[in-house]
């Protein structure tokens, strides 16, 4: 449990001098040694520990920053090919890619307003069940059926 080792900073021959520990210092280094070393352990923790709240405080910024809706999101908008029905004269017109507005090409009303649509499902159905807001990218088609049930076909083509 005692060591009893040579104690030399210099480099120097030992002079006799002996250091006492309680298990340890298996590299005569001396104690005051061993605490600067001790503080420059405890320093480079406190860095890593500044990195990490750094980091955490730039996440949740960032964070922040993806939940704001942008314009377009805010406005929506149909992704993908849809047939779109017109509130007007009940004429189909296909939409493709992006489509935030798009005037019914037979009357010239709107049939997508700011995302804001009828679409149309591949058996023929559109109506109020089947109009869609905002970001749109696909869409199962709600008209009730006779037998009980919804359609659920997919409007997107």
């Amino acid at each position: 449990m005692f060591a009893f080792r040579d104690v030399s900073l210099t480099g120097a021959a030992p002079t006799g001098e002996r250091d006492c520990s309680f298990g340890g210092n298996p590299t005569g280094v001396s104690h005051i040694a061993l605490d600067q070393l001790q503080r420059e352990t405890a320093m480079r923790e406190m860095t890593r520990r500044d990195a990490i709240k750094t980091a955490a405080v730039a996440a949740a910024a960032a964070a922040a920053g993806l939940m704001a809706p942008s314009r377009a999101s805010a406005e929506g908008f149909l992704e993908g090919t849809f047939f779109v029905r017109c509130p007007k004269c009940n004429h189909d017109d296909k939409v493709e890619n992006l489509t935030r507005n798009h005037d019914c090409s037979k009357c010239g009303t709107k049939s997508v307003d700011g995302g804001t649509a009828i679409v149309v499902c591949p058996d023929g159905h559109a109506g109020a069940e089947n109009k869609v807001e905002a970001i749109t990218r696909q869409h199962q088609c709600q008209t009730k059926l006779t037998g009980g049930g919804i359609c659920g076909k997919q409007c997107r083509r």
